[in-house]
């Protein structure tokens, strides 16, 4: 049973309003002061997301830390609610209800802030200050110059950005006097500083040398309120300072490397404390935003450090928790609630008959197998609901972490691929977002839960890891280190309701002898994890494709089938290992920069390429390369003669022109075997291959 002020305050949230974190949160806070599930059934009906079937598990699953009474009421008043709102007019006989604060501890549990006493040393104050939260290279900001605003306040304004932090400790050392070290300052009004460094110029954004820390502090919050909840939250407060006025300043742990990731974490963070009960002042969210300095006199009162007992000193130490906390055990249920009429839906298909939303896939292939591109092309078939592999997929947003290319080469490759499937590339890419992710060293572990609070509010249908070993942890060939590390996939799927799409490459070695789920390197728990297995395997080329791959004529069989390739496209076989669905038929098709094309009709006979092959194999491969190299030489030069007095074009023109990775006497013996053509120029070959470069080649012909 709850009281009627805070029975007031539920009623007046909209629960289709909510995002789903804030609507489980309300859950929480009633179950945490005693309420019965059925208030929440009650109170949730008019949401169109509400399932009355998942509601008692929801209910079991909550803990009463970190939510209560102070969540509703602080969800009211954005609503426009606020103490005597509902109601009738009061009468003589009714007693009034005293508001009390919008927490969720109760009142013997309250933090007292106490004035320091005669012992109170302010140069301490600032020097402590100063080591907790910068180096000794860094740049600090401060001010004491003000002005009275049209409220009444003290705003400040300039300030001294030059000094470094121990040039500013050896002053205030030296003189035992603020006003002698750092300069006279008003004690009506304080005195303000910078808790980022800056670049000695100023205190805007962009003279902020480093995101390491956010303030977090509310006016409207009373301090010990404030305090409370930074301590059930376990924020990583660096240094916590009485402001002098109503409200503790928390200098929190945001430690992000860019403006675009420090931007992010103090939006989560911000979001976290309001939810708590704390109302956050939004304009602290510039990195550059001035905090109160200790140490000073601020009318009646001192600006001064309250002792904080941090549980948690970074940033991804306190994220991490954040994530583990909210993860609890599923209740124990009885089957035969959910069998027979009662049986829940599977969830939809993703990929058509291969791979449902939010379940794992696993793609396995050798290297130039153009995997990166294959999940390029997958993300653009999800985002449009295209097909891939020739599967059908379902449309929806899709999130591509590229942890191995810079920036440009990603989109130039987004870009390129849908030129190649025809379609606008914006157009192509509207359902796609991208993190690039090259140059910041996270595992797993780490990374997930910054993904998941960073996609809070979005409903992607899948997130893409590209590549795997960029976030591997552990040992790969250890069973143990792996199972622990798809673990973080479960949670991926589970906290984000997506699929977990990744790939991994094979082991070395002959793979063709091997079943699908043993072509993986490293464990077994890596074909045993994931629900489906997506594997590449390389295919001998069918007779007389290999001058076209070389750079010859298109075979016919290609041009009959409407077929357009690159000159360098490589054959594979695609097979499936599948958990949910029945084993389709593998997918032949051809790679060539930059897609992958089902091609069943002119690769159906072919077989598998032994990645360990004979004698025999070998002696045909080279001889088949080595022709295709000739006579991609050959139709370079043939492009190039008439560019070139006479027809003689240079070797390293042809060579360049052909894209051939060899030496220039290898390009001399293609064109000699050839006939009808005579080498002109130096032929002793001294200093190596720099006399071979201005070898030359005329058409004797």
């Amino acid at each position: 049973m709850i009281d009627s002020t805070l029975a007031d305050a539920l009623w007046a949230i909209d629960p289709a309003k909510l995002p789903y974190s804030e609507w489980v949160n309300v859950g929480m806070a009633l179950k945490s002061v005693g309420a019965n599930i059925s208030l929440w059934c009650d109170w949730s009906a008019s949401d169109p997301r509400y399932k009355p079937g998942e509601m008692q598990s929801k209910w079991d699953s909550f803990q009463s830390e970190g939510v209560g009474s102070g969540t509703i009421i602080h969800l009211a008043e954005k609503f426009g609610w606020s103490y005597g709102s509902s109601g009738h007019a009061l009468d003589w006989n009714d007693t009034l209800t005293v508001r009390p604060d919008p927490t969720f501890f109760n009142e013997a549990e309250k933090i007292t802030i106490k004035q320091p006493g005669s012992g109170w040393d302010p140069i301490e104050e600032i020097v402590r200050y100063l080591q907790i939260l910068f180096r000794p290279e860094d740049r600090v900001g401060y001010t004491f110059d003000c002005y009275v605003a049209e409220d009444g306040k003290f705003k400040p304004y300039g300030g001294h950005f030059r000094r470094t932090r121990d040039e500013l400790i050896k002053a205030l050392q030296k003189y035992n006097d603020i006003p002698s070290a750092l300069g006279s300052y008003n004690t009506d009004a304080g005195g303000w500083i910078n808790f980022n460094p800056t670049d000695g110029e100023g205190r805007k954004k962009e003279n902020i040398t480093g995101y390491r820390y956010a303030l977090v502090e509310s006016d409207s919050t009373p301090i010990e309120t404030q305090i409370h909840i930074m301590h059930e939250l376990k924020l990583p407060v660096a240094v916590l300072v009485a402001s002098g006025g109503k409200s503790a300043h928390a200098i929190v742990h945001i430690d992000a490397l860019t403006l675009e990731e420090y931007k992010a974490r103090v939006t989560e963070l911000f979001q976290i404390c309001e939810e708590a009960g704390i109302s956050i002042d939004q304009n602290n969210k510039n990195p550059g935003r001035l905090s109160r300095m200790p140490g000073l006199i601020r009318g009646e009162k001192k600006q001064f450090i309250i002792p904080y007992e941090a549980e948690t000193h970074s940033w991804q130490e306190w994220h991490d928790g954040q994530i583990i906390d909210q993860i609890s055990l599923p209740p124990i249920q009885n089957a035969a609630d959910f069998v027979g009429a009662d049986t829940p839906e599977l969830a939809p298909e993703l990929i058509h008959g291969i791979l449902r939303e939010g379940h794992k896939m696993l793609i396995t292939g050798p290297s130039k197998a153009g995997k990166s591109f294959a999940l390029i092309e997958l993300s653009i078939a999800i985002g449009t609901g295209g097909r891939w592999f020739g599967w059908k997929c379902s449309e929806g947003p899709v999130l591509y972490l590229n942890f191995e290319l810079d920036e440009r080469s990603c989109f130039n490759r987004f870009n390129a691929v849908a030129e190649a499937l025809h379609i606008p590339a914006k157009e192509a890419c509207r359902n796609v977002h991208v993190m690039n992710l090259r140059g910041y060293n996270m595992s797993l572990d780490k990374f997930v839960p910054y993904l998941i609070g960073l996609t809070r509010e979005t409903h992607y249908k899948a997130v893409i890891f590209d590549p795997l070993y960029k976030v591997m942890m552990g040992d790969e060939n250890s069973a143990g280190d792996m199972a622990h590390f798809c673990n973080y996939f479960d949670i991926v799927c589970r906290e984000m309701g997506c699929a977990a799409i990744y790939c991994h490459h094979h082991s070395k070695g002959s793979q063709s002898g091997k079943n699908v789920m043993d072509r993986g390197s490293g464990s077994g728990v890596f074909a045993r994890d994931p629900d489906a297995i997506i594997d590449l395997l390389r295919l001998r080329l069918p007779p007389g494709f290999q001058s076209f791959v070389s750079g010859g004529e298109y075979p016919t069989e290609l041009t009959k089938a409407g077929i357009s390739l690159a000159p360098d496209a490589t054959a594979w076989k695609v097979s499936c290992v599948l958990r949910e669905f029945a084993t389709p038929p593998d997918v032949k098709l051809w790679f060539g920069y930059p897609l992958h094309i089902v091609d069943p009709v002119t690769l159906a006979s072919c077989t598998p390429f032994d990645e360990r092959p004979t004698a025999d194999d070998m002696t045909e491969l080279h001889k088949n390369e080595a022709a295709g190299r000739s006579s991609a030489a050959l139709k370079a030069y043939r492009e190039l003669k008439d560019l070139y007095p006479g027809g003689v074009v240079p070797v390293m023109s042809i060579r360049e022109k052909a894209g051939l990775d060899v030496s220039h006497e290898t390009i001399i013996k293609y064109f000699l075997k050839a006939g009808n053509f005579g080498i002109v120029g130096d032929q002793d070959g001294r200093n190596g291959l720099s006399a071979v470069v201005e070898k030359i080649l005329t058409d004797a012909e």
